[in-house]
């Protein structure tokens, strides 16, 4: 806050010396308080300007979609179930600085998240979970059945996936094609006596692009 406020202090004071400012934000109370006029944007293209003091925050979020959003918070529904899919107990890092006798359980429909600081192991300890590091101690049951993750391959043979955070970084493998990319995780599935079908990779990659309606 005392960032934004001097931030805000060196834009007013440049407006009084007669210069124009754009200022860029998502932020829309720091948009009402800072600007004199809005200039919307949408796809590309010029939507409008408006004064300030003209225009409430639901128009500018209504011209910023294009549409009226009448149930930005839609009704929530309880889908979780008393079944535990997933159980983790006492997991251990090899590391000492690391995650340290980390236990949850997560039940069948329900999310789960995770928060804290940068630096908190969050990460380290999904990795684990995935087999992408190495655990000291601590248990993983799948359905009420423990399992012994050394690799991903043991993670994912345990229906047991991961989005990376970083994807440029841990997500892709930039050297190799989108064919390889999406069938990669899977190769086992499309292998005969060794080797790769490639017409079967090429049939679920199309299948998928066509799906999910994009470019590549």
């Amino acid at each position: 806050e005392k960032e934004i406020a001097d931030l805000f202090e060196i834009i007013r004071d440049l407006r009084k010396k007669g210069l124009g400012i754009v200022y860029i934000s998502h932020r829309m109370d720091e948009i009402k308080v800072i600007t004199d006029r809005v200039t919307v944007m949408r796809d590309g293209t010029y939507v409008g300007s408006w004064e300030v003091k003209d225009i409430s925050d639901d128009e500018i979020v209504k011209q910023m979609v294009g549409r009226e959003l009448t149930n930005v918070y839609p009704p929530k529904e309880d889908y979780r179930t008393d079944e535990t899919v997933l159980k983790v107990e006492h997991l251990c890092s090899i590391h000492e600085r690391s995650f340290q006798d980390c236990s949850f359980e997560l039940k069948k429909g329900e999310i789960l998240g995770f928060g804290g600081l940068v630096g908190a192991q969050r990460t380290e300890m999904m990795e684990a979970i995935f087999g992408m590091r190495h655990i000291a101690s601590g248990t993983v049951e799948v359905l009420g059945k423990k399992v012994d993750i050394k690799k991903p391959e043991d993670a994912i043979d345990n229906s047991i996936g991961m989005i990376t955070e970083d994807r440029r970084g841990t997500g892709i493998l930039g050297c190799l094609s989108i064919n390889d990319n999406t069938a990669i995780a899977s190769y086992k599935n499309y292998t005969n006596a060794g080797v790769i079908d490639q017409k079967k990779v090429d049939a679920v990659v199309k299948d998928s692009i066509q799906k999910l309606n994009i470019k590549t």
